[in-house]
């Protein structure tokens, strides 16, 4: 039998994926264990688990890790007692690659066009394509179109940002933006110069007073907004770019510029804003998929990347295109890495997720002696 073992480490969920002959034996979130909601930490109590299932493992896969994580996950399998072939070539994809194979491998599509929006996905350092001397600075993922047929994934299109920390880059530089778009060697990669719409919407989030992680309190409450004059254009023209007047340079919202936002501290101002920003999420992304349904006649769609536990946005969608079939991506969070990751490496033939409960497995009598336990204990309080 042949092990793969996938480990994610992102700031949305860690997990790990236990494959056994390139079938999925075993999935868990760090959170399940823990009981820490998108618990992004090395997922140690999930790796026990690989105990109950196998003391050896014939490949390895990392995502979002880097090399002192890695490290401590080997010594931590080492102390368990399992045995490893960890080499420095089974390593992490793209950010939005991840994300596409997790969805794919779901859906049980051949063929099938895959959508991937989120916030900030790592793609690459500049300097690795582009061959200037200049200081690098990395660029991030926001939205990807990938073509994929029987496990082979194409890259379409693809929308990156610069590093928000990092623009002064250019400017020490003086690289012009235009000259920096000529000197991108690859066609189907696209740097913004604005931010996209998935980051607008977490940006939002907070100025409403919600964590950045909590993008589905924003889609609940936009239920009791309404159109609001005092709400200023998140566009900017009939392209759909961002009004970067509303948006500092730290990401955050600019209340200098549109003074009026300063009294959205109501609650039904703040119901209007997440009504207002909502729209502008639906719009953008069917904007992408008119897009898609023009230029591909492949009628199976992938949708993956957080923007998509957005369920008004994927149920207009639905509505929209009734002749084609959409998968949404159950796991579309940066949780499902693990499990996208190693399905990418192992490409089996095929393969569809019937359901999502990929733990460990009960025996029904011992299930009862643990409810009895539970109930006899608040009893005797």
């Amino acid at each position: 039998m042949k092990w793969t073992l996938g480990i994610n480490i992102a700031g949305h969920g860690a997990s790990i994926c236990l494959l056994c002959d390139d079938k999925i034996t075993f999935f868990l979130k760090e959170e399940r264990v823990t009981r820490r909601k998108r618990d992004h930490f090395i997922p140690l109590l999930s790796l026990n688990y690989i105990k109950n299932y196998t003391s050896s493992l014939d490949e390895i896969y990392f995502a979002n890790c880097n090399e002192k994580t890695k490290s401590r996950i080997l010594l931590h399998l080492e102390k368990l007692g399992i045995k490893d072939n960890y080499q420095e070539d089974k390593d992490a994809s793209f950010h939005h690659l991840n994300h596409a194979s997790c969805g794919y491998y779901g859906s049980g599509f051949e063929e099938a066009i895959c959508l991937v929006i989120d916030g900030w996905g790592r793609f690459q350092s500049i300097s690795d394509i582009i061959e200037k001397d200049i200081e690098p600075f990395e660029l991030y993922e926001t939205c990807s179109i990938f073509h994929i047929k029987k496990g082979t994934f194409n890259l379409q299109k693809k929308y990156v940002n610069f590093d928000p920390h990092r623009y002064d880059t250019l400017e020490n530089e003086y690289i012009s933006m235009n000259q920096l778009l000529c000197d991108l060697p690859m066609d189907n990669v696209v740097i913004n110069n604005t931010l996209d719409i998935g980051i607008v919407y977490e940006i939002i989030t907070k100025f409403i007073g919600f964590n950045q992680d909590d993008c589905g309190k924003t889609m609940g409450l936009s239920a009791y907004g309404e159109y609001d004059s005092e709400v200023p254009p998140f566009f900017a023209d009939d392209d759909l770019n961002v009004n970067m007047n509303l948006f500092t340079p730290s990401s955050i919202v600019n209340d200098i510029n549109y003074p009026k936002l300063q009294r959205f501290f109501t609650f039904k101002k703040k119901c209007n804003l997440a009504f207002a920003v909502q729209r502008a999420l639906e719009k953008k992304v069917i904007q992408i998929m008119d897009s898609i349904i023009e230029n591909y006649e492949c009628k199976n769609i992938v949708l993956s990347g957080g923007v998509f536990y957005n369920v008004l946005v994927n149920s207009i969608l639905a509505k929209r295109y009734p002749d084609h079939k959409f998968y949404v991506d159950p796991l579309c969070d940066d949780s499902g890495h693990s499990y996208g990751i190693v399905m990418n490496n192992s490409k089996p033939v095929s393969y569809k997720l019937d359901n999502l409960y990929l733990g460990p497995k009960y025996d029904l009598v011992d299930l009862k002696e643990r409810i009895y336990k539970s109930v006899s204990k608040f009893q005797n309080k």
